[in-house]
Protein backbone atom coordinates (compact mmCIF):
# COMPACT_ATOMS: atom_id res chain seq x y z
CA UNK A 1 0.00 0.00 0.00
CA UNK A 2 2.63 2.60 0.66
CA UNK A 3 5.09 1.52 -2.08
CA UNK A 4 2.03 1.92 -4.52
CA UNK A 5 1.41 5.66 -2.48
CA UNK A 6 5.14 6.78 -2.70
CA UNK A 7 4.60 6.18 -6.87
CA UNK A 8 1.76 8.08 -7.21
CA UNK A 9 3.08 10.92 -5.39
CA UNK A 10 6.51 10.94 -7.25
CA UNK A 11 4.46 10.55 -10.51
CA UNK A 12 2.58 13.57 -9.85
CA UNK A 13 5.56 15.16 -8.97
CA UNK A 14 7.55 14.44 -12.25
CA UNK A 15 4.32 15.04 -14.16
CA UNK A 16 4.19 18.54 -12.41
CA UNK A 17 7.55 19.43 -12.54
CA UNK A 18 7.55 19.03 -16.28
CA UNK A 19 4.34 20.84 -16.45
CA UNK A 20 5.65 23.63 -14.25
CA UNK A 21 9.45 24.07 -16.60
CA UNK A 22 8.15 24.59 -19.94
CA UNK A 23 4.92 26.58 -19.62
CA UNK A 24 4.46 28.86 -22.06
CA UNK A 25 3.70 32.91 -21.25
CA UNK A 26 1.17 35.26 -22.90
CA UNK A 27 2.32 37.11 -25.70
CA UNK A 28 1.63 40.20 -22.93
CA UNK A 29 4.26 38.74 -19.84
CA UNK A 30 6.39 37.87 -22.53
CA UNK A 31 7.03 41.13 -24.16
CA UNK A 32 6.66 42.63 -20.56
CA UNK A 33 10.06 40.34 -19.87
CA UNK A 34 11.66 41.30 -22.90
CA UNK A 35 11.01 45.07 -22.16
CA UNK A 36 12.64 44.81 -18.60
CA UNK A 37 15.52 42.27 -20.19
CA UNK A 38 16.08 45.21 -22.17
CA UNK A 39 16.03 48.03 -19.85
CA UNK A 40 18.45 46.07 -17.54
CA UNK A 41 20.74 44.95 -20.53
CA UNK A 42 20.74 49.34 -21.15
CA UNK A 43 21.61 49.70 -18.14
CA UNK A 44 24.57 46.80 -17.64
CA UNK A 45 26.11 48.28 -20.72
CA UNK A 46 25.47 51.73 -19.78
CA UNK A 47 27.29 50.94 -16.75
CA UNK A 48 29.85 48.71 -18.20
CA UNK A 49 30.70 51.39 -20.83
CA UNK A 50 31.55 54.02 -17.70
CA UNK A 51 33.91 51.87 -15.91
CA UNK A 52 35.39 50.82 -19.48
CA UNK A 53 35.45 54.45 -20.03
CA UNK A 54 37.14 55.08 -16.20
CA UNK A 55 39.48 52.45 -16.75
CA UNK A 56 40.80 53.65 -20.03
CA UNK A 57 40.91 57.41 -18.94
CA UNK A 58 43.12 56.14 -15.50
CA UNK A 59 46.78 56.57 -16.49
CA UNK A 60 47.20 53.19 -15.48
CA UNK A 61 43.65 51.75 -17.32
CA UNK A 62 44.10 48.26 -19.14
CA UNK A 63 42.49 48.32 -22.52
CA UNK A 64 42.26 44.95 -22.64
CA UNK A 65 40.13 44.46 -19.52
CA UNK A 66 38.04 47.40 -19.92
CA UNK A 67 36.75 45.66 -23.48
CA UNK A 68 36.58 42.63 -22.05
CA UNK A 69 33.91 43.83 -19.09
CA UNK A 70 32.00 45.58 -22.05
CA UNK A 71 31.64 42.19 -23.99
CA UNK A 72 31.12 40.11 -21.02
CA UNK A 73 27.73 42.55 -19.69
CA UNK A 74 26.74 41.99 -23.82
CA UNK A 75 26.74 38.60 -23.71
CA UNK A 76 24.90 38.49 -20.48
CA UNK A 77 22.43 41.29 -21.72
CA UNK A 78 21.78 39.54 -25.02
CA UNK A 79 21.35 36.24 -22.89
CA UNK A 80 18.73 37.93 -20.76
CA UNK A 81 17.01 39.08 -23.73
CA UNK A 82 16.86 35.89 -25.43
CA UNK A 83 15.75 33.74 -22.47
CA UNK A 84 12.77 35.94 -21.95
CA UNK A 85 11.75 35.52 -26.11
CA UNK A 86 11.86 31.84 -25.05
CA UNK A 87 9.68 31.80 -22.84
CA UNK A 88 7.02 32.64 -25.28
CA UNK A 89 7.70 29.40 -27.20
CA UNK A 90 5.90 25.80 -26.23
CA UNK A 91 7.40 22.86 -24.79
CA UNK A 92 10.38 21.40 -26.29
CA UNK A 93 10.87 24.73 -28.57
CA UNK A 94 11.19 26.39 -25.70
CA UNK A 95 13.75 24.48 -24.50
CA UNK A 96 15.86 24.35 -27.38
CA UNK A 97 15.65 28.41 -27.60
CA UNK A 98 17.16 28.17 -24.12
CA UNK A 99 19.70 26.23 -25.06
CA UNK A 100 20.32 28.31 -27.84
CA UNK A 101 20.69 30.78 -25.64
CA UNK A 102 22.98 29.41 -23.12
CA UNK A 103 25.16 28.12 -26.38
CA UNK A 104 25.94 31.67 -27.29
CA UNK A 105 26.56 33.50 -24.03
CA UNK A 106 29.25 30.41 -23.22
CA UNK A 107 30.53 31.43 -26.92
CA UNK A 108 30.22 35.24 -26.72
CA UNK A 109 31.80 34.59 -22.75
CA UNK A 110 34.78 32.50 -24.09
CA UNK A 111 35.83 34.96 -27.34
CA UNK A 112 35.62 37.81 -24.78
CA UNK A 113 38.16 35.57 -22.62
CA UNK A 114 40.17 34.83 -25.51
CA UNK A 115 40.47 38.47 -26.46
CA UNK A 116 41.24 39.44 -23.33
CA UNK A 117 44.55 36.48 -22.46
CA UNK A 118 46.20 38.06 -26.08
CA UNK A 119 46.33 41.09 -25.47
CA UNK A 120 48.04 40.20 -21.99
CA UNK A 121 50.51 38.62 -23.74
Amino acid sequence: MNARLVWKATLFALIASTVACNRVESPAKTASDVAKAREEAARRMASARDAASEDLNDAAGDAAKAQYAVALAKARSDHDIAIQQCEALPGDEQKSCKDKADADMERATASAKEVLDRARM
